[in-house]
């Protein structure tokens, strides 16, 4: 006899099971028999699962389990677990009738007569597949938070509301020099910084308890003693509404970007401290887009400007208008030519300033381009040159005067030697002698004059002879050389030197015949890194040539103008073709004033 109940208890509690299987529609309740045949599907299993009770009724209970837990006999094993433990739980991914996958939480249990005998299995399945996802997402963001943490080279603290340290990060471990994170917890953060930096820090705390964020820029030595500079920023990590139960305090090692704005500052002070002792020196930016140009306050007083208004931007052909007319052509020549393939500008020019006073200025500036080439800005500093000028003209007018005196002290000296030595038995020769190296001695000042005093060309000083010594028979003389400028001294010296020449070529040498001529030749070597002047005088078409039987007035001259007083190696012979005279000196000797 069955001990199972009958008559109205029975329907009752069959009612009562059949009730509760079909609401449970969250749950997946399913009964097999021993084989694992299903016998029994609710609701829930139809909607978890997809199949109807008719259509998977007397199939194997293996169709919600996937291919690889079939082959690894998954469905047997859960069995044999039920019926060895009473139970047998798991997670794993189960498969719907559509053949999608889904994750879900089950049990397996053994379905017992009342004599205890085993007749089948009920399992119970519920959906977690969208909480499964959620751990994913979550152990995937906390393993990347952890990643970014590691490899993140600031120093991250977290805090207490007392701001003592809970925690540090790898990178606050390395960028604070710590021996390690246990060195500093449960110390007060703000002991991290010195007594009087410690102000800053405390009030970022006080903002994040607040729920707000404090941020700060602070000095604060490594553990180590090494000193750096940090940003700072401390906000609440988490809390309930806005009193916050932890802080994250995050500081980034600013130290080199903090050396280099001191740097700057400096740079920045020096050249202002600069600018203002260099009050003639005025800077100036041109923006060539915008039609405007801006000034420094020296700039704006130099061109006698409203220093406020340069300093806000005005247009650009306000200082163009105040170019002088005579300079402004030049001015525009030198700007068409940097628009056209230059960067680099330089100019010297005057401007007449709004009160009509005259003033001098050289401008320097570079212009810079866009990455198509076009002008966008133009930059520079124009200094005032006008004390230069002025003394510079004064000086001119002062040599001038002195030349005029010279020339007429020169020609008193050449009146006084020709009246002492007509009656004083000197043959008219000596004379002659006298009075054109007197002559040749005023060409050279007048070369002079033209470099005010301090150099004269070369071939100047050559042609000048020529055009004295051949009298407009310019064929007579064959020039060839590089122009250099010659001292004052050298200069001098070459044109006494050049005189002598001429003179005995015009007397006894090639320029005694109309056959004769001289060649003046001349280059620039260097020798062991140092340039030097090879100089050659050879007459050629003359007489025969005879050396002097002594050494006359002129040969000492000669010697004595280059060897004593520059150092030079001077070399004058007379073979029968035409005398010869050649000096070997040191460029930079001769340029010497």
């Amino acid at each position: 006899m069955s001990d199972r109940p009958s008559g109205p208890a029975a329907s009752f509690r069959e009612r009562f099971l059949e009730a509760l299987l079909a609401s449970a529609t969250d749950y997946a309740i399913i009964t097999t028999d021993l084989d694992g045949i299903v016998t029994s599907w609710n609701e829930g299993a139809r909607r978890i699962l997809g199949w109807a009770e008719a259509d998977i009724i007397g199939l194997g209970a293996d169709l919600i389990f996937t291919e690889e837990d079939c082959r690894r006999g998954a469905p047997q094993a859960e069995m044999r677990s039920a019926l060895a433990d009473g139970r047998s739980s798991d997670e794993r991914w189960h498969r719907r009738r559509d053949g999608s996958r889904f994750w879900a939480s089950g049990e397996l249990m053994p379905l017992r007569e009342r004599d205890g005998a085993v007749e089948g299995f009920i399992k119970i399945l519920r959906d977690r597949t969208e909480q499964r996802l959620a751990d994913e997402a979550l152990r995937e963001a906390q393993g990347l938070n952890t990643l970014i943490l590691n490899s993140n080279r600031d120093c991250i603290l977290v805090l207490d509301l007392d701001a003592c340290i809970r925690f540090v990060s790898p990178g606050g471990v390395e960028s604070m020099e710590m021996t390690d994170a246990a060195s500093v917890i449960g110390m007060s953060w703000l002991d991290l910084f010195a007594e009087e930096d410690r102000a800053a820090p405390r009030r970022a705390v006080e903002e994040a308890k607040a729920g707000g964020i404090g941020r700060f820029q602070a000095f604060c030595a490594t553990r180590q003693g090494s000193p750096k500079w940090w940003d700072v920023m401390v906000s609440p990590l988490a809390g309930v509404e806005a009193s916050a139960a932890r802080l994250m305090a995050v500081g980034r090692d600013i130290t080199a970007q903090r050396q280099t704005e001191i740097r700057l500052a400096q740079s920045e002070e020096r050249l202002s401290l600069a600018l203002r002792a260099a009050s003639m020196v005025g800077i100036w930016d041109g923006d060539l887009e915008g039609g405007r140009i801006y000034v420094d306050a020296n700039l704006a007083r130099i061109y006698g400007v409203d220093p406020e208004a340069a300093a806000a931007g005005q247009p650009l052909g306000h200082y163009v208008g105040l170019i002088h007319p005579e300079d402004a052509p030049g001015v525009r020549a030198a700007m068409q030519s940097l628009y056209a393939s230059g960067d680099e500008f330089m100019h010297e020019h005057r401007i007449v300033r709004p009160d009509g006073d005259l003033r001098w200025v050289v401008a320097r500036g570079r212009l810079l381009r866009n990455a198509a080439g076009r002008p966008v800005r133009f930059s520079g500093a124009s200094v005032d040159i006008t004390d230069r000028r002025v003394a510079e003209e004064r000086q001119r007018l002062l040599m001038e005067e002195l030349a005029h005196r010279v020339k007429n002290t020169l020609t008193v000296v050449q009146a006084i030697a020709s009246q002492t030595l007509r009656g004083s038995g000197v043959s008219p020769e000596a004379r002659d002698a006298l009075s054109t190296r007197l002559m040749a001695l005023s060409r050279a000042h007048d070369l002079l004059m033209q470099g005010r005093w301090s150099e004269a060309s070369l071939q100047a000083l050559v042609e000048g002879t020529a055009q004295l010594h051949a009298h407009g028979e310019g064929g007579r003389f064959r020039i060839s050389g590089p122009d250099i400028m010659l001292g004052s001294r050298a200069a001098m010296a070459l044109a006494l030197v050049l005189h002598e020449l001429a003179t005995n070529a015009v007397k006894y040498g090639a320029l005694s015949v109309a056959e004769g001529e001289v060649l003046v030749l001349w280059e620039t070597v260097e020798i062991d890194g140092e340039a030097r002047l090879k100089f050659r005088w050879e007459e050629a078409g003359g007489p025969p040539v005879k050396a002097p039987a002594r050494q006359g007035f002129g040969t000492r001259l000669i010697e004595r103008s280059f060897g004593d007083s520059l150092g030079a190696a001077l070399r004058l012979d007379y073979p029968p073709a035409g005398v010869t005279f050649t000096l070997d000196a040191a460029v930079a000797a001769l340029q010497q004033q």
